[in-house]
């Protein structure tokens, strides 16, 4: 375990959130797919550890700048290539200012000199209340695709039934006539004669 996180261990983060957060964040999670679940990752590192670095770019503003003069040791921390959190750590408060664009802040290409001093100016006058809004607790679950399971084909093949044996059929047509003709006849045996006859055939 890291020093950093041997100190926050059993200390109580508090968030604190201005106006300007709460508005740019409903803003901008409204219209930028994702973002909100990258604000839960950064919460979620902070909360273990606030000194951790949310990726390279989680830095202080430029030393002498228009921020760094407002609000010392103000940071920000890219959530999305052109979104970034403006945040600053305070003991155990981190205080949130916003989610704002390169072009928000006046720091774009080109570099907007009067819009950067305007939101520095609104950063150093930013008011705090604890809390934050309400963000997911998890990442998005995908929701698993619906099987429809349809009866197998079976391929096994299939034996046909070959055709009847022409000598078994021709008996089955004599023993039949020749009932036909012991019920008409009874006295001549012709049936009882048949069937000696077909045994004796097939001895």
């Amino acid at each position: 375990m890291r020093i950093a996180e041997i100190l926050f261990e059993n200390q109580q983060i508090n968030w604190l959130s201005s106006p300007l957060f709460n508005n740019t964040y409903k803003d901008k999670t409204s219209t930028v797919p994702g973002l909100s679940e990258k604000f839960r990752q950064f919460k979620e590192l902070k909360q273990a550890n606030p000194l951790g670095l949310f990726g390279r770019d989680d830095r202080p503003f430029k030393s002498g700048g228009f921020f760094d003069n407002a609000v010392p040791k103000l940071r920000k921390a890219h959530l999305t290539p052109d979104h970034s959190i403006v945040y600053r750590l305070s003991g155990n408060n981190i205080n949130l200012y916003g989610i704002f664009t390169h072009d928000d802040l006046g720091v774009g290409q080109p570099p907007n000199i009067n819009r950067q001093r305007n939101m520095a100016t609104k950063f150093a006058h930013a008011e705090f209340s604890s809390g934050i809004p309400d963000v997911p607790t998890s990442s998005k679950t995908q929701s698993q695709p619906t099987t429809t399971i349809r009866n197998k084909v079976d391929y096994t093949p299939k034996v046909r039934p070959g055709p009847p044996d022409q000598a078994q059929q021709k008996t089955k047509e004599i023993e039949k006539l020749a009932s036909v003709i012991g019920e008409k006849w009874p006295q001549r045996n012709l049936a009882q004669k048949m069937e000696q006859r077909i045994m004796i055939k097939q001895d």
